[in-house]
Formats: C-alpha cells, structure tokens, sequence
C-alpha cells in the first residue's frame, strides 16, 4: 500500500482537515483526537474514503464512507490518522474530521456538608450543591363519637434539589413543622416551605384530615405521604417515605405519619410512620397510645385516634425542613 509523505492538516475548532492527493492513496496525518464521536467527511462526496486512528498502542477499526459522510466512535485517543482512497478518485479529495461528542470520565461529587436547621444566613458563595426539604405536616385530630375512623397521618416537606451559584450571602428559611389537628376532627397544619434564597425551595407537606364517621380519612401528602385513618378490621393505606434518590448528599428519606386507630378495639391500631436517614414519621395512635411527632426532618406527625371523648386524641406535630449544602466539589 503506498502512503503518501505526511500531510497538512488545518484545524478549525473541533474540524481537522487534511488531503488525499490521487487514487488508491493513503494519507497521514498526525493530530490529536480524543475519545468520542465523529463524523468524517468528504468532499467531492462522490470521493469515498476508508479511515482509520491509532496512537503508539492502539488502533480503531475502519471507517468508510458512503456518499462522503459516515459517523464514527473512537473508544481512545489517538494521535494519527490514515486515510485511503477506496474510489479510484484522482483526487484531491478533501477529507474533514469534527469531532461531535467528546467521552468524559466523571466522579461522584464529594465536598464538605453544612447541615442547615435554622432560619439565618448562609455565607458560603460559590457553587453550591442543594437538597432543601419542606417542613412536615402536622397529623389529623380524632372525631369524639364512638366508632369514629382515625384522623390521617401528616405528609412529609417535599423536596427539591440541584446546582446553583452565588456571589452573595443567601437568606435561608427553614419552614416550620405543621401543628397536629385538635380532637373533634381538626385537620393538621401544614409544613412551612423552605427556601435557599430564591435560588431554590421546596413546600411543606399537606395536613393530615382529621377523624370521621363514614368513608375514608386521607393523609396529607408530600415527598412521602401520611397513613390513612384506620377504622375497625379495615384496611388503610400505609404511610410512605420520600426516594433516597440524593445520594451524593446524604443517604436518606424523610415521610409522612402513620394514620390514627378508631374505636377501642386492637384491629383499628394506628399505622407507622415512614421514613429514615433524614426524618422519621411520627405514629399513628392506637388504644395504647397517643400518637407521635415527626422526628428529623420534614417528617409528618401521627394522626389521632377517635372513638368517644375519653378516648380521642389530637394529632401530633411535623418536623421542621432542613437545607443540606455540599460545597468544595
């Protein structure tokens, strides 16, 4: 095969051009390509080229056009390129190489984690990585007539995260946990929004219904929604927990109350609440006891049990949020 003496190549941005100067001829030329996508070129296109890239180690397959274009993918970086005419073209044939995507090799974000739990001033600047919860709910209170269905459990903050920036000091509010619902059915307050500036925010969750004689009693939602009110032998829904879907800044969930126990019987027991890492829902109330705040975090507070007024309870109160802020990455 013969090789033609090294050729110019003229570099524009991300496109390299060299020439192939007749028939049958191959061409060298020597430049940097790093891992990634290409397209490949000719010009005619009636002209088409058979191209291959290697390094001191490494060679690619080969890459053909067809009608003078054909997409490549280089899984190294070369540093030459070869490329022969396979059209009998007397040439020259005019041959650009642009590069359309380049293989980055990324990392897991690592910094340093402030934990932020209380409304002030945030001095960092810089880029800054967020995970900002709502405050929980409060749960529902217990309705006082006898054979009443427990009072919904409250729903966690919800939560928002992502990468800002900032030249300034930034205001943070923490938003407040929600108060529990009073007994004769009060439904529970909702969480305070927290909020980094207003760079980025997140709600707090929805309250928890308080008690009722007939049909069901809804847990506030949010990032992990409260149990629903039980009443005897039925089935209810289960308090659930936010996605630990914010692993690089802290392992964890937040989640909603469990729902409140009806009557005085142990088949209408109060749920769990849900959640762990960042906040844990408070439980619902059942014949034994009342029920619990949300601990944590933006965790959602147990809903109250019903069934007469020596038995019923109020709801118990959410958590308030939190700002995590990973900076140093």
């Amino acid at each position: 095969m013969a090789i033609s003496s090294l050729v110019p190549v003229t570099e524009e941005a991300d496109a390299k051009t060299f020439n192939i100067t007749g028939a049958y001829l191959t061409s060298k030329a020597v430049a940097n390509f790093p891992a990634g996508g290409y397209t490949i070129t000719t010009s005619p296109t009636t002209a088409q080229v058979e191209v291959q890239f290697y390094n001191n180690s490494t060679a690619s397959t080969s890459f053909t056009t067809v009608s003078g274009t054909i997409g490549a993918t280089l899984s190294f970086d070369a540093t030459s390129v070869i490329a022969k005419d396979v059209s009998n073209f007397a040439g020259p044939t005019i041959v650009t190489i642009t590069l359309t995507s380049e293989v980055l090799t990324p990392s897991n974000i690592s910094g340093t984690l402030d934990t932020v739990t209380t409304t002030g001033t945030y001095n960092t600047t810089g880029a800054l990585y967020l995970l900002v919860v709502g405050g929980g709910a409060g749960g529902g209170g217990g309705r006082t007539a006898s054979g009443d269905r427990g009072a919904g459990g409250g729903g966690s903050g919800f939560i928002s995260n992502g990468l800002v920036y900032t030249n300034n000091s930034t205001s943070v509010t923490i938003g407040n946990g929600g108060n529990g619902g009073n007994t004769g059915a009060g439904s529970g307050g909702a969480g305070g929004t927290t909020s980094f500036g207003s760079l980025l925010s997140a709600n707090g969750g929805n309250g928890g219904i308080g008690g009722t004689g007939a049909g069901s009693v809804l847990a506030g939602n949010g990032a992990g929604n409260g149990g629903d009110g039980a009443k005897s032998g039925d089935q209810r829904n289960n308090a659930n927990a936010s996605s630990a879907i914010y692993l690089s800044v802290t392992n964890g969930t937040t989640g909603g109350g469990g729902g409140g126990g009806g009557n005085r019987d142990t088949t209408s027991n109060g749920n769990s609440g849900a959640g762990s890492g960042i906040g844990t829902g408070g439980n619902g109330a059942n014949i034994n006891a009342t029920p619990n705040a949300g601990t944590g975090y933006g965790a959602g507070g147990g809903g109250g049990r019903s069934g007469g007024n020596d038995f019923t309870t109020a709801g118990a109160a959410g958590s308030a949020g939190v700002v995590y802020v990973l900076r140093g990455f």
